[in-house]
């Protein structure tokens, strides 16, 4: 993503883990270097050191599409896989760069706002 359109100035993630610590909105640590938080996960601070913002879905309704999304990724790629006779993931993932911008081609919706959010 971050090739092809350069750095996402938010993401928007589920409130699994990975993406938020558990103890994010406890006290830092007092013996913490001076503006490291210690409460933030490897991807957390992976997306501070890109300046990427982390909004954590809350509602059902906002967790359901990117569910949905997987869902429907799951259940069509090893279809489509079979079909081809993809069997590795250097050819799966040859594969993934054409079906990526094939599959958003069919079913995305075209933003209202089309000012770009990622940043060069």
């Amino acid at each position: 993503m971050i090739r092809v359109f350069g750095v996402s100035d938010t993401i928007y993630a589920d409130r699994y883990t990975i993406f938020r610590s558990p103890n994010a909105d406890k006290a830092r640590a007092a013996d913490a270097p001076p503006g490291m938080n210690v409460n933030e996960t490897q991807f957390g601070c992976a997306m501070s050191e890109l300046q990427i913002r982390i909004i954590a879905a809350r509602s059902p309704q906002a967790k359901g599409r990117i569910e949905r999304l997987w869902n429907t990724l799951q259940s069509r790629l090893p279809v489509e896989f079979e079909l081809r006779d993809i069997s590795d993931i250097d050819t799966a993932n040859d594969f993934l760069e054409n079906y990526i911008f094939a599959f958003n081609s069919e079913f995305a919706v075209e933003p209202t706002d089309s000012d770009t959010a990622f940043l060069p």
